[in-house]
């Protein structure tokens, strides 16, 4: 019973933010969104995480070490699912449980196209949130 109303908040959360960015969220300014200036090495992290993306790194971050605009929904659509697994983990769902919807509200979230969330732990995905603060 858990499980289906879990889905059913997420659902409501991201089709009411109306958003086309992954999950509905973008939290990160626009002058963020692709700037190497920034720190984040997109390569090297793009390289790190591939075994969990849909598409290949060299589409998704220029040899500048910016993002391309498939890579800016890919951060978005991690930077989301990262939000969504760490407010589900603070109303006390269980790990497993966020790891075995995530994919679906993924689908769901438009995101089912760029993130294989079920290739990722809630560590890992807390990890890949932690690079958006």
């Amino acid at each position: 019973m858990f499980v289906p109303v879990l889905v059913a908040v997420i659902t409501l959360m991201m089709t009411s933010a109306k958003s086309a960015q992954g999950f509905g969220f973008n939290i990160m300014s626009q002058n963020q969104t692709a700037n190497s200036s920034q720190g984040t090495n997109w390569i090297d992290l793009c390289t790190k995480i591939s075994f969990a993306l849909t598409s290949s790194c060299d589409t998704l971050v220029n040899p500048d070490n910016t993002l391309t605009s498939q890579g800016m929904h890919v951060r978005d659509c991690i930077q989301g699912g990262a939000l969504l697994a760490g407010g589900a983990l603070l109303i006390g769902t269980p790990p497993t449980t966020i790891v075995s919807v995530l994919p679906t509200i993924a689908q769901l979230g438009g995101c089912g196209d760029a993130v294989d969330f079920s290739k990722l732990s809630i560590g890992q995905l807390q990890n890949l949130g932690g690079i958006f603060k």
